[in-house]
């Protein structure tokens, strides 16, 4: 395993109801909308043993995207735009995850940038929250 979850972030000034839930380890976090982040320092894995955020936002939409760890790439799938995603990963990453007014999920490479030119962060639309 690569991939090293640090911390969420809430956007600035869009709030979410955050749940994070680690089925490797079988734990379960909430990120209320009145704090700004959280630290998490969890190992991502693949399979069953992905890693789950549920998202709600003030209107009551609500999205799940999943995150895994799969041979040296960052898998991103669920309610994003084009349905699944893959970063590339080069040795260990420590990464946060930031949640933006403009309804969209970054992912920031706090070690070196991703793979394949991505630079240190890569950005997704959350598609429930485009409207």
């Amino acid at each position: 395993m690569v991939l090293n979850l640090q911390k969420i972030w809430q956007p600035t000034n869009t709030r979410y109801h955050v749940t994070i839930r680690d089925n490797r380890e079988n734990d379960q976090w909430y990120l209320a909308p009145h704090k700004n982040s959280m630290d998490l320092n969890r190992w991502l894995d693949t399979g069953s043993k992905l890693l789950e955020l549920n998202v709600t936002n003030a209107f009551g939409r609500s999205a799940t995207i999943i995150l895994e760890d799969y041979d040296w790439w960052l898998w991103v799938s669920g309610n994003i735009e084009g349905g699944e995603q893959k970063i590339k990963v080069h040795g260990s990453v420590d990464f946060d995850v930031t949640f933006t007014d403009d309804g969209c999920i970054s992912f920031y490479n706090n070690t070196t940038d991703w793979g394949n030119g991505a630079g240190k962060v890569v950005k997704y639309k959350i598609l429930p929250f485009q409207y």
